[in-house]
């Protein structure tokens, strides 16, 4: 149930971390991270990029779930394994 992206395509989460000042771990108005968006997304491939920029996958939104717990909710089950890993780090 991973959703793949055609190639070519830009992740618009991607960007803000172009920027030298961009943080991986901005929260919105909603509490949730780009790591959050990615998970929506179903993007592993982007949850890979945000973790390897330093995005921190324990932090919960203003619902108090977390990007991990996002995952196993939508059944993204790799992603979720990815994330569970990253915060045993």
């Amino acid at each position: 149930m991973q959703s793949s992206r055609p190639s070519g395509t830009i992740n618009p989460v991607t960007p803000a971390l172009g920027n030298r000042l961009g943080n991986p771990n901005y929260q919105g108005p909603f509490g949730n991270t780009l790591l959050h968006g990615a998970v929506v997304s179903g993007d592993l491939r982007e949850v890979k990029r945000l973790l390897a920029a330093g995005a921190d996958p324990r932090i919960a939104n203003h619902d108090g779930k977390t990007p991990v717990q996002a995952a196993a909710l939508l059944g993204y089950a790799k992603i979720q394994a990815v994330l569970q890993k990253a915060t045993r780090r």
